[in-house]
């Protein structure tokens, strides 16, 4: 799976959750983050970084932030468009495979999860499809003339709820744009490879080919 086919630039996962759907004591066995466990314990985060491991049939690699507040689990997963290749000798889990090894640690169906997908469009070969101008200037009342940038819609994805979908032109000649979805649950199946075709249909509606 390649982001950049969706014009994707960055996906991310989420989750905040009870301290007992999160099994840390076996998380932290492993050798790697075991040192880890005590400054864990106080609230320290623990950040991790994974490697491409193949980088003909994958451009991404992955960046993930746990930590423990106030006896809650935060995890944040980011999916990064770009190659990164390890040391010789690197272990797994590599970018390709975080997903399905840092949820076996957690509790079947944890959720809620919130999904955030950026994306990047030239505006030499796309357009936005809503015809009002940007920057739009709107003059009235107040400290002189208020600028809109981009705007926001609403979207429905199926498993998702109170969806929105914003875009905005940049100065460098790009159109931005950003899908936010929060999920009830289902952290195993959030996957961006599964996502990101639906999310590209719905950000089709409103950036276009010219």
């Amino acid at each position: 799976m390649k982001l950049k086919p969706h014009h994707c630039t960055e996906f991310c996962l989420r989750l905040r959750t009870e301290r007992e759907n999160f099994a840390h004591e076996r998380f932290f066995k492993d050798p790697r983050v075991f040192d880890e466990a005590a400054a864990w314990e106080t609230g320290e985060p623990l950040n991790l970084t994974s490697f491409t491991h193949s980088p003909r049939s994958h451009d991404y690699h992955i960046h993930a932030y746990l930590r423990l507040a106030k006896a809650g689990v935060e995890l944040r997963i980011r999916w990064v468009t770009g190659v990164l290749t390890g040391p010789k000798g690197t272990q797994p889990p590599f970018a390709e495979g975080f997903l399905p090894w840092i949820a076996r640690f957690f509790k079947k169906n944890v959720g809620p999860i919130t999904a955030l997908a950026y994306y990047s469009f030239p505006t030499s070969r796309y357009r936005s499809a809503i015809s009002l101008p940007m920057p739009f200037v709107v003059t009235g009342r107040g400290r002189g003339p208020k600028t809109i940038l981009g705007m926001t819609f609403s979207a429905e994805f199926k498993g998702a709820s109170r969806a929105t979908i914003e875009t905005e032109i940049m100065p460098d000649d790009s159109i931005w744009g950003m899908i936010y979805a929060p999920y009830k649950n289902g952290f195993r199946s959030l996957a961006p490879e599964r996502l990101l075709p639906e999310f590209g249909r719905a950000i089709g509606e409103y950036v276009i080919k010219r």
